[in-house]
């Protein structure tokens, strides 16, 4: 995954970040410039306002396959709305359009516990792309 990859794509701020200079923690924004090598992302809000944000401060969805993974093995350990929610999340992602990965982050971000199942950090994202690519 390169910079100019990442340019339009949605990113919830990490709800725990405690340092935001912009006062952005949980909000839903546009990544409009991406230094992946300096580890620099601006993202833009529905207010126009701007923050400066690294990789692992920017949230994003899993894979809707690994969403249902979790779903398979943790039936047991999730409440019934965790489950209900995590399924709807998934079933969104897998919609594929902009209006629905948008109702699926306000769906994380109005029901936190379901944050942990659907979403990883961009970093772990990036990570995992480039492992990807070392492995063909």
């Amino acid at each position: 995954m390169n910079n100019e990859e990442l340019i339009g794509q949605r990113v919830l701020v990490h709800p725990v970040l405690w340092d935001d200079p912009a006062e952005k923690n949980g909000e839903i924004g546009t990544i409009t410039e991406a230094d992946i090598a300096d580890d620099l992302i601006r993202v833009k809000f529905e207010d126009q306002k701007y923050g400066f944000y690294g990789s692992d401060s920017l949230l994003v969805f899993r894979p809707s396959n690994d969403i249902y993974e979790q779903l398979k093995q943790n039936a047991g350990q999730l409440s019934a709305e965790q489950f209900k929610d995590l399924k709807n999340i998934a079933l969104l992602l897998d919609y594929g359009k902009e209006p629905q990965l948008l109702k699926a982050m306000e769906m994380v971000r109005e029901n936190p516990e379901s944050l942990h199942g659907s979403m990883i950090s961009l970093e772990n994202k990036l990570r995992n792309a480039e492992v990807r690519q070392v492995g063909r």
